[in-house]
This record gives C-alpha cells, structure tokens and sequence, in this order.
C-alpha cells in the first residue's frame, strides 16, 4: 500500500509536502518531525488494549490543526457502527476532539472511520 501510494503522490514527495512511513508506531524514527496528517489503518491497540504511549506519540508528532484518521473494518460488518463510537470515545477519552465519524458501505463489508484533531477547543 506505501508502494502505491508513493506511485501516485510522487510529484507531492518530490516537492517535499508529502513524506510515508512504514513502521512501528512505537518503533518508529520521526524525529521532531511534524506532521499535517496522520492515518492509522487496523491498529489493533486503538481498538483494544490501552493505547495512551500510542497516542501520546500521534499528538506529539501531529502539527496543530493537523488530523488523526483511524480506519477499521471489523470482520462483522454490523460491528462497525459500534467501532466508530468506541474509538470515537476512546479518542476523546485521550484529548483528541472528533471532526467526522463516518461508517460506509464497501462492496461486501463496513468501515468505520473516525477523524480527531490532537486538541479540543474551548468552542467543542
């Protein structure tokens, strides 16, 4: 999926807006590196388990007004409604201030998605 979304943003990474990573989130070399978004596909610490080291890395690496988007398709596709608001939570529960729960139909299954800004303002 990195190959491929290389391919088709190679003129945004030639022009240095756009930079891809494959790795450990908790391994991961960033550096003081910031970034405008940051996508999470099927990480499963987000959905269980407790991912406060996790996230405390997604909002010291995101810039402000930047966007966290956690994907998960969950193998029942009537969990998925459920999904979203329990990342949704989990999400707030950790800082984050949601911007867009989506849940859409694909072909043969469901997905959740849930998009937060590292910080919550005073007018949410």
């Amino acid at each position: 999926m990195i190959a491929m979304a290389r391919k088709r943003n190679a003129d945004h990474i030639d022009a240095g807006t756009a930079l891809f990573h494959t790795a450990s989130l908790l391994d991961a070399d960033l550096g003081s590196e910031r970034f405008d978004t940051i996508f999470a596909v099927h990480v499963p610490v987000f959905a269980r388990g407790d991912p406060a080291r996790e996230l405390g890395i997604v909002k010291d690496r995101l810039a402000p007004g930047g966007r966290f988007h956690l994907v998960y398709e969950p193998l029942d596709a009537h969990a998925a409604e459920p999904t979203a608001k329990a990342l949704s939570g989990m999400l707030e529960d950790h800082g984050f201030a949601i911007t867009d729960v989506r849940v859409e139909d694909l072909s043969a299954t469901r997905v959740a998605s849930v998009t937060a800004a590292n910080e919550r303002s005073d007018a949410q």
